[in-house]
């Protein structure tokens, strides 16, 4: 591959990485539980996104990957097949995946749709959470959910309808229909 060519790569790159980063920090998901259509025209899309961001102190902050973004102009709207977000803390770093996310101007907000997973990543104890569809507030990391919400932690397991709370205290709260079951620590 001749120079030229390198440099033209390497050029688009940063241009790509950089209209990613402009786009996320600006978006502001909708919190309506009504989904907007998309519109006929669609101005780009980007197949094998890998976006980081670094902390103040030029420590990796978050890392989204997904297989396929696209962006609906009319809408402001910019869609993620399959996202994968981790999420690095000083306590636990955590995974969030999802079937489909959607960011929206002027939200704080990252809708996640569809099998949704947050789950601890090399911390005692483990954590997981599932439900079809979370809000993740980017800025002070906390999550809500409207629908049916399985959490496992430890030796607890716990289901209920709707969810308020905070990935970096660790604090959760089930809103309504709580069952819980604590499992004995020999099984």
């Amino acid at each position: 591959m001749n120079t030229k060519r390198r440099l033209w790569i390497f050029a688009l790159l940063i241009l790509t990485a950089l209209g990613v980063r402009l786009l996320i920090s600006e978006w502001k998901p909708s919190l309506q539980q009504v989904r907007p259509r998309l519109s006929v025209r669609l101005d780009y899309s980007f197949d094998e996104v890998d976006y980081r961001e670094l902390n103040e102190e030029g420590k990796p902050f978050i890392h989204l990957t997904t297989p396929h973004l696209k962006h609906d102009p009319e809408q402001s709207l910019a869609i993620a097949t399959d996202p994968r977000l981790i999420v690095k803390q000083v306590e636990r770093d955590w995974l969030i995946t999802a079937n489909s996310g959607e960011w929206q101007r002027n939200s704080e907000a990252l809708q996640l749709q569809g099998e949704v997973v947050i789950a601890s990543m090399g911390s005692a104890p483990p954590m997981r959470m599932e439900s079809d569809e979370l809000r993740y507030y980017a800025h002070n990391r906390d999550i809500s959910a409207e629908g049916r919400v399985h959490l496992v932690r430890d030796r607890a397991e716990a289901n209920g309808t709707g969810l308020n709370g905070n990935l970096i205290s660790g604090k959760y709260q089930l809103l309504q229909d709580v069952e819980m079951t604590i499992h004995n620590p020999d099984s």
